[in-house]
């Protein structure tokens, strides 16, 4: 069975317990992370407050990069932001990456009791989907669980939602109904003439990194398949590899 909960808060942490959860903030923390991790950086350790990062950072060598974002805005004393340009080569490869975002992380907190998490983009699409194969091969479940913003839904992160079981097996009896609104919200824009970027700009993520300036981020987002890395979090150690 395919679950979709297009928001945290509509996910029971225990139910994800016989499956697999697939985390998504399109704009901008899963994308942000498969470029860190992309890019060589050792590890990514998620955490919800600005708080708990900073006291985390303080227990890792070697030293690692504190990054993340609060209302779309690098966090004063933070090394990086929530973009992903940000996270080059030069600056991540071999580092361990201490990170906290506005939604991102709150989203990833509530699958403690799944069998696996890993992190989803349009950036890994086919790494998710191929992982998500082999989940319902093993009779798991899947729990897509989009991150939202401030507590709202979020066109984009539905969007990913109905493309990642678009190209699951094509049996929306399998699927809970959110899951079969997000499929046929996906096959309308893929069969159309608009385009994940111009769905992404008029998104309530999009418009509000186009009024801080960060339409780039919005553009990266949206590049399917742009890296080949699945991010998996490891809920004893908190650490997110790829």
């Amino acid at each position: 069975m395919i679950h979709t909960y297009s928001l945290p808060k509509h996910a029971d942490p225990h139910a994800l317990a016989s499956g697999t959860a697939i985390v998504i903030d399109v704009l901008r923390a899963t994308t942000t992370i498969c470029t860190a991790l992309a890019n060589g950086c050792s590890y990514v350790v998620p955490c919800l407050t600005v708080e708990k990062a900073i006291e985390a950072a303080k227990q890792i060598t070697p030293k690692p990069i504190l990054g993340g974002e609060r209302d779309g805005v690098l966090i004063d004393g933070f090394d990086l932001g929530n973009s992903p340009a940000e996270y080059t080569t030069e600056r991540v490869a071999k580092t361990p990456i201490v990170f906290t975002t506005t939604n991102g992380t709150k989203a990833m907190e509530i699958c403690t009791h799944a069998q696996s998490t890993v992190l989803a983009s349009f950036n890994n699409l086919h790494r998710v989907v191929d992982h998500g194969k082999d989940s319902l091969g093993r009779g798991q479940d899947l729990h897509i669980i989009c991150a939202g913003t401030n507590g709202l839904e979020t066109e984009e992160d539905f969007l990913l939602a109905g493309a990642i079981a678009s190209k699951l097996p094509q049996d929306t009896l399998c699927m809970c109904e959110t899951t079969r609104d997000a499929y046929n919200q996906w096959q309308q824009i893929h069969t159309g003439t608009i385009d994940i970027f111009s769905v992404l700009l008029e998104s309530n993520g999009g418009r509000n990194l186009q009024s801080i300036g960060m339409e780039g981020d919005i553009r990266l987002a949206s590049e399917v398949d742009r890296v080949d890395v699945l991010p998996l979090l490891d809920h004893q150690t908190k650490h997110i590899t790829g």
